[in-house]
């Protein structure tokens, strides 16, 4: 559904007035349901699902940004501009990272926990200084919005790559819905699977009727809206990574990297 098309059936599910079927909704800025209230309801509730799905994400961007020279972290609330200029959006959760250096192809650097990160860190001594050409390891250290790495960047304009659940709320201005942003335009579409964009409505209703005492309303929107949630949670554990129990191991993994996946420091 469009933002115009979630707004629509908010409206008419809620017998608000401002219905316009096909079109940008009529509503008025002294309605209940006003076009600002309306528009920061849905967004609300946009965030909220993606944060519980985080885990099980439904909706991930590939986003990057260039390297800064002899730097050990990436923020992530927003992420920096693209090469050529162009705003990121804020990043909930990474998922995976990559880097590219100039000229070569694209290497993975591995994601690992923080008190894994302090670990292999020294507790954080040995990345002070430390730079490469390459960062083995990032953490999104105790769930800050920034991305730790070591070694750090050793040269400046090689490409991070991010695959990466948005934050939309956090997000500037400047970012479309597309790339992460909020949902503002008529033709905004979420980046959740259609089958959950209902969540959406079910989210905000729950938020109108509370107020207006409607219990028997505010009890079935809570109810779909849970099952929404349950339902994202389900698809997304098994449909977009596969068989969790067929793990591969790398025979080309060194020992040190084989080390952090077995051993608990």
């Amino acid at each position: 559904m469009t933002f115009n098309d979630i707004q629509n059936e908010i409206l008419f599910r809620s017998r608000a007035h401002g219905i316009n079927w096909g079109g940008a909704p009529q509503n008025a800025a002294t309605d209940f349901l006003a076009p600002y209230a309306l528009a920061a309801f849905i967004n609300e509730g946009y965030n909220e699902f993606l944060s519980f799905t985080k885990d099980t994400p439904i909706a991930t961007l590939l986003l990057t940004t260039p390297s800064v020279a002899n730097a050990n972290n990436l923020a992530l609330n927003p992420l920096p501009p693209t090469a050529l200029g162009a705003t990121n959006p804020s990043i909930m959760k990474v998922m995976r990272a990559y880097y590219t250096q100039a000229g070569s192809a694209m290497r993975r650097t591995r994601l690992i926990s923080s008190i894994r990160f302090d670990f292999v860190t020294g507790g954080f001594v040995r990345r002070l200084g430390n730079y490469s050409s390459y960062p083995r390891f990032a953490s999104q250290f105790l769930g800050e919005r920034t991305l730790e790495f070591y070694p750090g960047f050793g040269v400046a304009n090689d490409t991070i790559s991010l695959w990466c659940i948005p934050d939309p709320q956090s997000s500037p201005a400047a970012v479309t819905a597309a790339q992460g942003g909020v949902l503002a335009a008529a033709a905004d579409v979420p980046l959740i699977p259609p089958q959950f964009h209902g969540a959406l409505v079910e989210y905000v209703l729950m938020k109108v009727f509370d107020p207006v005492n409607r219990q028997a309303g505010y009890d079935r929107a809570e109810k779909r809206w849970q099952q929404y949630l349950e339902e994202a949670a389900f698809f997304g554990s098994t449909f977009t990574e596969g068989d969790p129990e067929q793990g591969v191991l790398d025979n080309y993994i060194s020992d040190d990297e084989l080390g952090l996946i077995y051993d608990i420091p």
